[in-house]
C-alpha cells in the first residue's frame, strides 16, 4: 500500500510517483515513473482518477485511457467515445459498478457511460445527463455572460454531481437522474472556477479552485483569482467519499515484481 507521503501525478508525459511530506510540506520530488505508460513528448495529462487498482486519465489531445497493471491482458486501453474528443474529467458512480460520468468539453455536456467492470471496456453509447448550453438558455434573467465552460467535477453521497463553471463564477449541484437536473447553483467571488473536491474531517466541505488570469488579460478587480474556496453547510447528504489508495497488488507467481517490471 502507498504511504501517505506518496502520490501519483501526471508528470510531463508520464505517470510518476511523487514523494511529498504532507506534515512538513517539504519540497516534493519525483521518485519513479511507470514504464508502461508514456505519451508522446508533446502530450500531457488533463485529469486522472483511480478505480479498482487501476487508473483512468485523459490527455491534452483528447484521448481517454485506462491502465490496470495486473490484468492478464488489456492493461493499457484507449477508450474511443463516439462524438467526444476532449474532456475535463470523470467521476465514478460510487455504488453502481460499471457507471461513470464524463465531461464532454467541446459540447459542454455531462455524459453517463457504461463500462464492463471486468474487462474495463466502455460498452454502449453515451447518454446525456446534463446539457449546459440548453440549461443556460432556460435561465431568465441570465446570471452570467460571455464564454462559460464546465470545470472538473466531484460526486457526493447522494450521487449528485458538483460542477464549477469556468467563466461563470458558480458551482452547480446536479442530480443526473432528473429531467431538469440542476438542483441549485451557488455563486463564488471568482469567475474562473476550474475544479472541485470534497474534503475536511467529515468530507462535508467542497473545495473549489480558481485559475489566475493570463498576463495579457485584464481581470476584474472585484473577483478573487488563483485561490481555493471552502464551501460548507451544503445540506444533508452533501459530503464526499474518502479518496482510495492506488495499491500495487502482490505480483503473480513467476512474474517480475512491480518494482522491477513497471517502474523506471
Amino acid at each position: 500500500m502507498w504511504q501517505s507521503t506518496h502520490f501519483l501525478v501526471g508528470h510531463i508525459n508520464q505517470i510518476s510517483r511523487l514523494e511529498w511530506n504532507t506534515e512538513t510540506h517539504d519540497t516534493g520530488h519525483i521518485t519513479r515513473s511507470f514504464r508502461s505508460v508514456t505519451l508522446e513528448a508533446t502530450v500531457g495529462f488533463t485529469f486522472g482518477v483511480n478505480e479498482d487498482l487501476g487508473l483512468w486519465f485523459g490527455t491534452t489531445t483528447g484521448r481517454f485511457y485506462s491502465f490496470h497493471p495486473y490484468r492478464e491482458s488489456h492493461q493499457f486501453i484507449h477508450h474511443d467515445i463516439p462524438g467526444v474528443h476532449l474532456s475535463k474529467g470523470i467521476v465514478f458512480h460510487p455504488s453502481a459498478n460499471g457507471i461513470l460520468y464524463y465531461i464532454d468539453s467541446l459540447n459542454q455536456r455531462i455524459l453517463s457511460l457504461y463500462y464492463d467492470y471486468d474487462t474495463k471496456l466502455v460498452t454502449g453509447p453515451p447518454q446525456v445527463v446534463f446539457d449546459f448550453i440548453e440549461w443556460r438558455g432556460t435561465i431568465s434573467p441570465a446570471i452570467f455572460s460571455g464564454r462559460v465552460t464546465l470545470g472538473r467535477m466531484a460526486i457526493d453521497r447522494r450521487f449528485h454531481l458538483w460542477v464549477p463553471l469556468n467563466g461563470g463564477g458558480y458551482i452547480l449541484d446536479i442530480d443526473p437522474t432528473r429531467r431538469h437536473p440542476v438542483v441549485r447553483y451557488i455563486g463564488l467571488n471568482s469567475l474562473k472556477l476550474n475544479a472541485c473536491v470534497f474534503g475536511g474531517d467529515l468530507l462535508d466541505i467542497l473545495y473549489v479552485s480558481s485559475e489566475p488570469y493570463e498576463r495579457n488579460i485584464e481581470r476584474p478587480t472585484h473577483f478573487e483569482v488563483g485561490k481555493i474556496f471552502a464551501v460548507s453547510n451544503l445540506g444533508d447528504g452533501a459530503f464526499g467519499y474518502a479518496p482510495s489508495d492506488f495499491d500495487m497488488p502482490p505480483p503473480p507467481k513467476r512474474r517480475p515484481s512491480p518494482e522491477s517490471h513497471y517502474w523506471a
